[in-house]
């Protein structure tokens, strides 16, 4: 993943086999709908209330009581929830909302799946459940 088209050439130069790719061989995936855009939509859309508002199913589970998130996604997934719930079904889409922790590395730094900060078995401490750390 990359900001713009040169920090895509620039990570993918970094790799041995790639060094003679030019920005003319890269391309966008034209399926992916961007996770931040997208978010705000997720509690309607799963339920098909914006094709077909007032449906069954989203009569009964929209809004529902509480969103369980991490605080790091305040702004970028739970406002706007909020936001699109009112803009397009006239409802607040939940009333609770419960923050989980964020795993962390010795520096801070959030650790992620896809990154070389995600923790493994054997960086755990021997008190971390093995399935908090398997995150494959």
């Amino acid at each position: 993943m990359a900001e713009n088209i040169d920090d895509a050439l620039r990570k993918v130069h970094a790799i041995d086999s790639c060094i003679g790719l030019s920005i003319d061989d890269l391309r966008q995936d034209e399926g992916a709908l961007d996770t931040w855009f997208s978010s705000w939509l997720w509690p309607i859309t799963l339920f098909d209330g914006i094709n077909n508002p007032g449906n069954k199913e989203i009569n009964y589970y929209y809004p529902t009581s509480t969103l369980v998130t991490g605080p790091d996604i305040i702004f970028f997934w739970v406002a706007r929830m909020i936001m699109a719930g009112y803009e397009y079904v006239g409802k607040q889409p939940f009333n609770n909302v419960y923050f989980t922790g964020i795993v962390r590395d010795r520096s801070a730094a959030r650790c992620r799946r896809a990154s070389a900060t995600r923790p493994t078995r054997s960086t755990s401490s021997p008190h971390t459940a093995p399935t908090a750390c398997a995150w494959a």
